[in-house]
């Protein structure tokens, strides 16, 4: 009995000890890791609007940047086949045509779903007015997206995030 009261007490200091040093960690990086979020939203933004002046703006409790007069870049995100995928879209000043699009998170499976990070995906919205359609053939509307090969889930993922969340920032800014 007393070694069985001797071990319990072991593994309850071992588990407060434990508990303790991972809320100092959690602590002492969250402020770091929350920074480098914000950080790499406007490169992704200064990247989408090169040289342009960016300020930070909320209305309706939706959050975006408005780049000088060029336009308007937000945060979107949508759940992918394996993970959330996580995305800053710029768009033009009257909210119609996209300028770019920088994926911040993807963690889909790489060589198949990661394949919608890549330029040769996320170029065939530039300049396009959604709402868009994915398809698996090339493209033969103005709004068709084609699909990447293996990744249909992931495609259609990003398109409908890109469709949805344009559709919301329209409501917000006009």
């Amino acid at each position: 009995m007393k070694k069985i009261l001797k071990i319990s007490l072991f593994l309850l200091c071992l588990c407060f000890a434990s508990g303790l040093i991972l809320s100092f960690v959690w602590e002492k990086s969250s402020k770091k890791i929350d920074d480098n979020e914000r950080r790499a939203k406007i490169e992704a933004v200064e990247e989408i609007f090169p040289g342009e002046e960016i300020s930070a703006h909320s209305r309706a409790g939706e959050d975006y940047w408005k780049a000088g007069e060029a336009g308007y870049a937000f945060e979107a995100s949508i759940m992918g086949f394996q993970d959330e995928i996580r995305a800053v879209v710029g768009v033009d000043k009257n909210m119609e045509r996209i300028r770019g699009i920088i994926i911040l998170k993807c963690l889909e499976t790489p060589g198949l779903g990661a394949e919608v990070t890549h330029d040769k995906f996320l170029k065939q919205f530039s300049g396009k007015t959604p709402p868009f359609n994915i398809v698996k053939t090339a493209p033969r509307e103005k709004y068709d997206i084609q699909a990447v090969t293996g990744a249909t889930i992931s495609s259609r993922a990003v398109v409908t995030m890109i469709n949805a969340k344009m559709a919301k920032m329209k409501a917000v800014l006009r």
